[in-house]
């Protein structure tokens, strides 16, 4: 499925998708209250400080984020969390709506760090959402 995707590294699981609570929805005008999920799971027996952000990239964009987060745009995200060892987090909080016409890629960067042992990796998936 185009609209969700996976990526992994040592310790670290990311699944990014388009949809309505837990389900993948690839078409916005039909579900008005579709989402961009990115569920990050810091798999390591160490805790972890995890930065999450969404981007929309093509200029004109065919679909926008609705954030009610400060410092959050149309076009990207961000989310910041502290993970203990072997959990998982699901940043969830911004809308996605139609604003034009053509297939769009909405993009997902985590960048994980294990300050002990001081380790970071950063992940990046690329989803297709039609508005």
């Amino acid at each position: 499925m185009k609209c969700k995707r996976t990526n992994s590294a040592p310790g670290l699981f990311v699944t990014s998708y388009s949809g309505y609570k837990n389900k993948a929805m690839c078409t916005v005008p039909a579900n008005d209250h579709l989402r961009h999920h990115i569920v990050v799971e810091n798999l390591q027996l160490y805790d972890a400080d995890v930065t999450c952000q969404g981007f929309i990239r093509a200029r004109p964009p065919s679909l926008s984020f609705l954030s009610t987060v400060a410092g959050d745009t149309s076009m990207n995200w961000t989310g910041i969390v502290s993970l203990h060892q072997d959990t998982s987090k699901e940043f969830q909080h911004v809308e996605i709506h139609a604003c034009g016409a053509g297939r769009e890629n909405i993009i997902a960067e985590v960048t994980v760090v294990w300050p002990d042992p001081h380790e970071q990796t950063t992940l990046s998936i690329s989803i297709e959402v039609n508005p």
